[in-house]
C-alpha cells in the first residue's frame, strides 16, 4: 500500500495495530460490540481496524487493509478526491476495466 501511495500521490502511513489494548473501546451492554468507540481520543484508526477485523471469521487467512480516509476525503462540504487514485493503484489490475488496468499500468511503468 505504501508503494501505490508513492505511485498515486495519495500519501499513506502504516499506523500501530495493538488489538489487545483496544477490545473494551466496543463494551456493549446489549451485543457483542457497538459500532463506536468509547474514547475518541484513543487510537480511532487502530480501534476501527480492530472493528473491521472482528468481522472476518477465525479462520480466515487471507491480507486485509484499513485505509483511514473519513477526515481527508473532505474539506468543509467539498469533496478532496483523496483515496480515489490509491484505491485505484491498489486494486486497478484486479478489476474487469481494461482503462482501471491501463492506469495501473501507466503507475508501474513511471516507477520502473
Amino acid at each position: 500500500m505504501m508503494i501505490a501511495g508513492r505511485i498515486t500521490g495519495d500519501c499513506v502511513f502504516p499506523i500501530v495495530y495493538c488489538p489487545e489494548l483496544h477490545f473494551s473501546e466496543f463494551d456493549s451492554v446489549v451485543a457483542d460490540m457497538k459500532n463506536s468507540v468509547a474514547n475518541y481520543k484513543n487510537a480511532t484508526c487502530s480501534c476501527a481496524g480492530l472493528f473491521i477485523s472482528s468481522h472476518l471469521s477465525l479462520d480466515y487467512s487471507g491480507a486485509w487493509i484499513h485505509v483511514d480516509m473519513a477526515s481527508t476525503v473532505a474539506s468543509g462540504e467539498r469533496a478532496t478526491g483523496f483515496g480515489v487514485s490509491l484505491l485505484v493503484g491498489l486494486f486497478g489490475n484486479e478489476s474487469n476495466s481494461d482503462y482501471l488496468k491501463y492506469i495501473c499500468q501507466m503507475g508501474r511503468a513511471h516507477r520502473e
